[in-house]
């Protein structure tokens, strides 16, 4: 079973893996298999994430500068307006053309916001970094995440 947790930040969750692992090897199956939890919101103020377009640009900054862009199809993609420590965050998922395998990325547009316990490394893109991070997201991360996963079985 594939349940999402309660990550450490307000209103994210994560799927199982241990802190600071970058995930690179999830299927399609776990991923259409996720049991979303329901949540009662308390009111909280939380980031508000966008839905951007799946392009070649995000690609690269959610591919670390070992990866060859050419590998991989991202398949979605969310960010959010970091103003207190003015940069930019983004989540996606790409997926491996020969092994279908997904990876669960978390990138930045600044070195500087990703702590030192989680490794910034260069990406495929100039100025953007990626955290050794598990993947923790909204919940509406997981849900789109899950119906766009459905289309590749």
């Amino acid at each position: 079973m594939n349940v999402l947790k309660p990550n450490s930040m307000p209103d994210e969750y994560y799927l199982g893996d241990l802190p600071g692992t970058l995930q690179y090897k999830k299927t399609i199956n776990e991923l259409v298999n996720i049991t979303i939890p329901e949540v009662v919101r308390c009111g909280e103020d939380t980031p508000t994430w966008m839905h951007e377009p799946c392009t070649i640009a995000n690609r690269d900054s959610l591919l670390p500068y070992t990866k060859k862009p050419e590998e991989w199809i991202l398949i979605m993609v969310i960010s959010r307006v970091d103003s207190e420590n003015d940069c930019i965050w983004t989540k996606g998922a790409l997926m491996n053309k020969e092994t279908k395998e997904i990876a669960l990325m978390t990138t930045c547009n600044s070195e500087s916001a990703i702590t030192k316990e989680n490794r910034a490394i260069r990406s495929n893109a100039d100025g953007w970094f990626i955290g050794h991070y598990r993947m923790g997201a909204p919940l509406q991360f997981w849900t789109d995440l899950s119906n766009v996963c459905r289309q590749y079985m």
